[in-house]
């Protein structure tokens, strides 16, 4: 029976994953992946990835462009710009997907020295600028617009926001304390304030903390 290629790709997807957080990335082979595929050959991987390090690609590609909350938050009109920013990250913690794969993802950080490299955190930065950015700042644009936020700058502070919170606490949490972290989000909220971008409440701030310290476990 011929094999819906997007239904394999997903499982290829889902089985690495898996993996990747079990066993660890680097303690991962491809003969692995395919033995958990259920009967899908290491040809079916091969069609759809070129090796371990595409299918890892992959996964952050889902992570960051495909749960993209930025996006998702637009449809709620009602909404004032900095609701849409704290809704926007308050998804992004609380979706249960978005949050399988963040775990992934830092568990793959942490574990492996390779993967803390240059080309990966590259990558991450030209996600955030390419990619999210632009949909936060049509975000803060609107809120531009109906006055709950006080920018000249909408694109570079949309663009700063993502650095500070997406690349800033990822880099810092292999080694950190609560107290740390508490003080390095007290900083941002700080920021975002006097950049007038206030969005960063008690809520969204305790739930930051929550998430980031259960990727230090």
């Amino acid at each position: 029976m011929r094999r819906d290629p997007e239904k394999t790709y997903e499982k290829i997807l889902e089985v690495s994953s898996k993996l990747f957080f079990e066993k660890g990335y680097e303690n991962t082979s491809l003969q692995d992946i395919v033995n958990n595929l259920d009967g899908l050959t290491k040809g079916a991987v091969y069609h759809h990835f070129s090796s371990k390090d595409d299918i890892l690609d992959a996964i952050e590609d889902k992570l960051l462009v495909e749960n993209n909350p930025f996006k998702k938050v637009l449809v709620y009109s009602e909404l004032t710009g900095i609701e849409l920013i704290k809704k926007a990250f308050l998804l992004g913690i609380e979706d249960q997907e978005q949050q399988y794969y963040n775990k992934i993802s830092m568990k793959i950080w942490r574990q492996s020295e390779k993967i803390q490299s240059p080309k990966m955190i590259a990558k991450m930065i030209e996600i955030n600028k390419n990619i999210l950015a632009p949909d936060l700042c049509k975000i803060v644009e609107k809120g531009i617009k109906d006055g709950s936020v006080d920018t000249k700058y909408p694109m570079e502070i949309s663009e700063q926001i993502l650095l500070q919170i997406n690349i800033g606490l990822l880099l810092a949490i292999s080694d950190i304390t609560e107290k740390e972290l508490t003080g390095k989000i007290e900083f941002i909220s700080e920021w975002t304030k006097n950049m007038g971008v206030d969005f960063l409440d008690k809520e969204l701030k305790e739930k930051l903390k929550h998430v980031f310290m259960e990727y230090c476990e």
